[in-house]
């Protein structure tokens, strides 16, 4: 039924820009303009890819702001001097001129509390365990635009974390942990595109959990968010790019 439908629909536009040509009246356009969107509808009907991308495209030109926080937990067998981890890092901060103007704090001997104008501030914390040492990063409540997010990503928080991770202590046990919480609100173009057939007002709880191509990866959507679970900071910036990404699809 949907092919017959978009047959005929693509037929009637044929038949109206034949008759109509050359277009030069304000009705002309509007009956062709109004035709090409039935077309469209339809063809997202039939394609949840192009549905959802058009999605994404709407937020991208729009640059709609999103809400980013992320957490990073490195733990390793080998034991550590907290205060001189976060001594070294922040010799390191003030010295990189790529991240721009920073403003560090110490509130405590173990935790350093980083300030990067117009970009995001960041808690680090260093401690002992009972068998090792683990260094956390915090980063919460960052607002950025759809269209910036994954240049701001690339330029910022992940050099960010690479430095970090040079500071923190290594060894043939370390253990990385990556999560990525994107809050998108009543944008969240996946679950528009997933239930735009569904009375949503009826919808009380919506949540796609999707394992990834290593076991240590996961995507979660939710009706207002989308969250990115990896030990790899490689393959969490290679999902995010693919989920927010223009043409993407999940799991690509």
């Amino acid at each position: 039924m949907s092919v017959v439908w978009l047959i005929v629909i693509i037929g009637g536009a044929a038949i109206f820009a034949w008759q109509a040509w050359p277009l030069v009246s304000v009705a002309d356009w509007a009956g062709l303009t109004a035709i090409l969107l039935l077309l469209y509808r339809q063809l997202s009907k039939m394609s949840p890819w192009l549905d959802l991308t058009t999605r994404k495209l709407v937020l991208w030109v729009a640059n709609t702001a999103t809400q980013w926080s992320l957490d990073v937990r490195i733990t390793s067998d080998a034991e550590c001097d907290p205060e001189e981890v976060l001594d070294n890092l922040a010799s390191t901060l003030e010295g990189r001129s790529d991240f721009g103007p920073v403003k560090l704090s110490r509130e405590s001997p173990t935790k350093l509390v980083a300030r990067f104008h117009r970009a995001f501030v960041a808690e680090v914390t260093a401690g002992l365990l009972s068998h090792g040492s683990e260094v956390t990063i915090s980063v919460l409540d960052t607002h950025m635009g759809y269209r910036d997010s994954l240049t701001r990503l690339r330029k910022h928080l992940i050099p960010f974390v690479e430095t970090v991770e040079k500071h923190a202590p290594s060894s043939s046990g370390t253990v990385s942990k990556y999560a990525v919480v994107v809050y998108l609100g009543d944008h969240n173009p996946f679950y528009r595109s997933v239930t735009r057939d569904l009375p949503t007002a009826k919808i009380d709880q919506f949540a796609i959990n999707a394992k990834l191509d290593d076991a240590d990866s996961r995507l979660t959507i939710s009706g207002d968010q989308i969250s990115v679970v990896s030990g790899s900071l490689t393959r969490m910036q290679e999902q995010l790019a693919r989920v927010f990404g223009i043409g993407a699809a999940v799991g690509d």
